[in-house]
Parts: structure tokens; C-alpha cells; sequence
């Protein structure tokens, strides 16, 4: 899962587009285990 994300297949518009998932993109990109897109 983590190499999946770090890979950048999932970016924060697609976190954004699940429930809730604006809280949880916000929290991955300061992590940066997400690109901030």
C-alpha cells in the first residue's frame, strides 16, 4: 500500500474524491507520501 502511494498512483485529488478524504489527504501530504496536486 505504502509503495503504491509513494509511487504517486494515488494523488490527493483522488483521496479528495472519497469520503472524508480531504481530512485524510491533507494529513498524507504533510506526511509527503502523497504529491500535493
Amino acid at each position: 500500500g505504502a509503495a503504491v502511494l509513494r509511487g504517486g498512483a494515488i494523488g490527493a485529488r483522488e483521496w479528495r474524491a472519497l469520503p472524508g478524504g480531504e481530512e485524510l489527504a491533507d494529513r498524507l501530504r504533510r506526511r509527503g507520501l502523497i504529491p500535493p496536486k
